[in-house]
């Protein structure tokens, strides 16, 4: 995948992205250089609800068609294990989609209601690592902010360095994040570089009567160089989306985010 990741991470609370939707996707974000796609709609059943239960044979089929669709593009599974998950129910539960192709696996512990399972979070992690031999990123239980927690402690004292830590700025929706914020999350997590799950476009929860088309800004051109990449959360509307996910990718490109912008809306008629 290289050494930044950039690309898209369906995390949002909603109707999930048709399967049609998602390679469209994917074909989409190949053409601009982006690398993954992270499969975690709060809603799809055996993400988060139904953790523990076995994917589909459809989901299956399914995961094997995203995880080829594009070479440049890794598809990552994303997983909600729930309290008291063992490290061989995740496992188990994992196996068929890194077989199925699957390059990486997102362990998402956000909104959660247990606040001090650091050391279960971090067993989790080891365990995937080192029986399914892929790279694992976390979503931690406190991902925002720019200071330290016993949790936060806890989580990335002896975690392994392969492991991708998340964070989506100094609060959970952002209209800026700036260097200096990266900085502090970094001496937070014990000098690790943070992957950013950046909540733009999204338009879930108090949200959801919004239309997110701007363009991309607020974001310091530094991060690019601060932090592991960027995972953009799109709208539950995936072509409306794609406005401002352009203009993202222009800046992740180091080009004109505006400029961009303003050519995606003109193409599409917006």
């Amino acid at each position: 995948m290289g050494d930044k990741i950039a690309g898209i991470i369906e995390g949002f609370y909603g109707d999930p992205y048709s399967h049609t939707e998602r390679l469209s996707l994917i074909d989409t974000i190949a053409s601009w250089g982006w690398n993954a796609y992270v499969w975690a709609a709060k809603l799809e059943p055996r993400h988060r609800e139904l953790w523990d239960q076995p994917f589909t044979a459809d989901e299956i089929q399914q995961f094997a068609e995203l995880s080829s669709r594009q070479q440049i593009v890794t598809f990552v599974i994303g997983l909600t294990p729930g309290s008291g998950a063992t490290d061989e129910q995740v496992i188990e539960k994992l196996h068929p989609a890194i077989s199925a192709g699957a390059g990486a696996v997102m362990l998402c512990f956000d909104d959660l209601p247990v606040l001090d399972a650091a050391h279960d979070h971090q067993r989790i992690a080891h365990a995937v690592i080192n029986h399914l031999d892929v790279p694992v990123w976390i979503t931690p239980t406190h991902y925002a902010g720019t200071t330290s927690s016993p949790y936060l402690d806890a989580l990335c004292d002896g975690l392994d360095a392969r492991v991708e830590v998340l964070w989506t700025g100094d609060q959970v929706v952002c209209d800026t994040i700036t260097a200096d914020e990266a900085r502090s999350r970094i001496t937070a997590t014990g000098g690790r570089a943070p992957l950013v799950w950046d909540n733009v476009p999204v338009n879930d929860a108090f949200m959801r009567a919004h239309l997110h088309l701007g363009p991309f800004i607020g974001r310091d051109a530094e991060l690019r160089d601060l932090c592991s990449g960027f995972l953009w959360n799109p709208m539950q509307e995936c072509d409306a989306s794609l406005v401002m996910l352009e203009s993202a990718a222009a800046w992740w490109s180091g080009g004109d985010a505006l400029e961009a912008w303003n050519a995606a809306a003109d193409r599409g008629g917006w």
